[in-house]
């Protein structure tokens, strides 16, 4: 084997810089490109998905507020209802209380 000459090692460190300089600016002008689509349909993405987003999500809140007013309402009336029956109960068990003769 024979040493590399000066002016081959020269051309052959030139030829690879020029190929990694020019895979660089391939590199460079690939990622500056896909990040900046990237960018544009997320910001289609975010203006198309904010009003259906907003108009479903009310949708939902609408919906779930009518079923706290309407659970609310169950359980007042089945409050009342516990709530007479314990006081008629409770009127009974005095009326047992007194009618005990000593």
């Amino acid at each position: 084997m024979t040493a590399p000459q000066p002016e081959d090692v020269g051309l052959a460190a030139k030829i690879m810089a020029g190929m990694g300089a020019a895979l660089a600016a391939l590199g460079t002008w690939a990622w500056a490109h896909t990040h900046k689509r990237i960018e544009q349909v997320d910001k289609k993405a975010e203006s198309k998905a904010s009003a259906e987003e907003v108009d479903r999500h009310r949708d939902h809140i609408g919906k779930l507020f009518d079923k706290i007013q309407e659970l609310g309402d169950k359980t007042e009336i089945r409050f009342f209802s516990v709530e007479k029956q314990a006081f008629e109960r409770h009127i009974e068990l005095l009326n047992a209380i007194h009618s005990i003769k000593k």
